[in-house]
């Protein structure tokens, strides 16, 4: 009888045991979307219009791009929606923005595009028939957005550096930034156009490749981004995530330069420090799921 009361004992203290295990590993996955919709977020998701996405060069990245785009955006939503339903209010606070940074002699994407490319709240205490309002003629205005692109047939390069110099900042609020950079991670213009820049306004992979200690040249020949010294991006709390990297491959050969990613890196990292913005990530082409899910970690990594 004594063993029997023992016995019922400690299953009772098990039975609660694993209630009381089960309740916080509940309470953790909760906790961490609370804490996204608690927090107003700033997406900003600049995207890398050059030779990139040319139909003969590179036939199937305008999907993938666009399969990225839908991704964030439906991500978007969850959070819009848990920010609503965890406050009960009847406004959020979260921004999302596309950008697009400007390329030399290219024509500028027209206005009623660019336009369409943010969604948030707009005060009207409609919150969620604006936002699905706003996602209706986003996702749209995105396809037209690469098709007005292509259908110029001139790819001269991606000012990214630019865009960080002149407009960024207005593109940034709060305490919780996200940048997230659809790029092959090259920054390069027409021939003639870099002859013309200033050099620290573009990348000179080619000529650090084959270089053994190509590190100790980038850094003693100045082979860097030129800093943006009047800003400092600390004091919004940016994170920095830049996808679809996809490395250069030798014309005859088709071998990938694999050593570009170390060279990406360092230029992207060191210029993005140098603003202020330690928290940076650099990501390959991946198989579109798993992307999918480095990009939702990304954002939820408050």
């Amino acid at each position: 009888m004594a063993q029997m009361k023992i016995f019922g004992i400690v299953f009772a203290v098990f039975f609660v045991f694993l209630v009381g295990c089960k309740s916080e590993s509940s309470e953790a996955v909760g906790k961490e979307s609370k804490s996204a919709a608690s927090k107003a977020l700033n997406i900003v998701v600049i995207l890398d219009t050059s030779d990139r996405i040319s139909k003969e060069k590179h036939p199937g990245q305008v999907q993938r791009d666009l399969d990225i785009v839908t991704g964030i955006v439906d991500f978007f939503e969850k959070l819009v929606r848990d920010e609503l339903a965890e406050s009960e209010k009847i406004e959020y606070l979260h921004r999302l923005t596309f950008v697009v940074p400007e390329q030399p002699r290219v024509p500028q994407i027209p206005l009623d595009i660019m336009e369409k490319l943010t969604i948030e709240d707009s005060g009207n205490g409609r919150s969620f028939p604006e936002f699905k309002k706003q996602k209706s003629e986003l996702l749209p205005a995105v396809k037209k957005l690469y098709e007005f692109v292509q259908g110029h047939g001139q790819f001269t390069g991606s000012d990214i550096w630019g865009w960080f110099r002149s407009k960024a900042e207005f593109y940034l609020q709060g305490d919780h930034n996200y940048i997230i950079c659809v790029s092959d991670g090259y920054l390069n213009f027409d021939r003639d156009i870099e002859a013309k820049r200033r050099k620290g306004t573009y990348m000179r992979v080619g000529e650090l490749r084959h270089v053994e200690n190509w590190q100790d040249k980038f850094r003693r020949e100045g082979y860097g981004f030129l800093p943006i010294k009047e800003e400092n991006f600390s004091r919004y709390n940016v994170k920095f995530l830049m996808v679809e990297i996809a490395l250069r491959r030798e014309q005859t050969t088709g071998v990938v330069y694999t050593q570009d990613t170390d060279i990406i890196k360092e230029y992207w990292g060191t210029w993005l420090t140098s603003m202020g913005i330690t928290d940076s990530q650099f990501i390959e082409q991946l198989n579109p799921e798993i992307l999918q899910k480095e990009i939702k970690a990304f954002i939820l990594s408050l």
